[in-house]
């Protein structure tokens, strides 16, 4: 939002909807970042505390009103890691391979598709808190995970 005005994909979004569109978002799917959803989804996993399904489903979707599907992945796959610590599971477990797995496989769940490519590569290669290499060129790079 600028000066009270919404943001580009905002207006996509809402002029989408003025017309009917049944789909959330109003470009089509392709290689987009995640760090929009991604850096607003803590409130998801606080608001939906006791309720896992309803959690994944509303961090989904609150990513995919402005972002392409594998954004919309990402974001429900972190969100787990939030709602997982906030329920009291130890961190050890969380983020295990295991637990990362399975988030993986109800993100994919929820969003019906298949596991975007980049995501499935962090999983398969997941180390806990070491998932991904440090970049040389500094932060501006790292939105491109995914």
């Amino acid at each position: 939002e600028v000066d009270g005005s919404p943001g580009k994909k905002v207006k996509l979004f809402l002029d989408a909807k003025s017309r009917g569109l049944t789909e959330l978002y109003a470009e089509a799917d392709g290689p987009g970042g995640a760090n929009g959803p991604l850096m607003r989804i803590a409130p998801v996993p606080l608001y939906f505390y006791s309720d896992r399904e309803a959690m994944l489903k509303a961090a989904f979707l609150s990513a995919r009103v402005t972002h392409v599907m594998s954004a919309a992945q990402a974001t429900a796959f972190f969100a787990q890691f939030i709602w997982e610590l906030l329920n009291g599971r130890p961190k050890a477990d969380v983020m295990s391979k295991a637990s990362a797995e399975a988030n993986l496989a109800a993100a994919v769940a929820i969003s019906q598709r298949p596991a975007d490519a980049r995501l499935a590569a962090i999983v398969a290669n997941w180390d806990g808190l070491q998932m991904a290499p440090a970049s040389d060129k500094g932060s501006a790079d790292r939105h491109d995970t995914f």
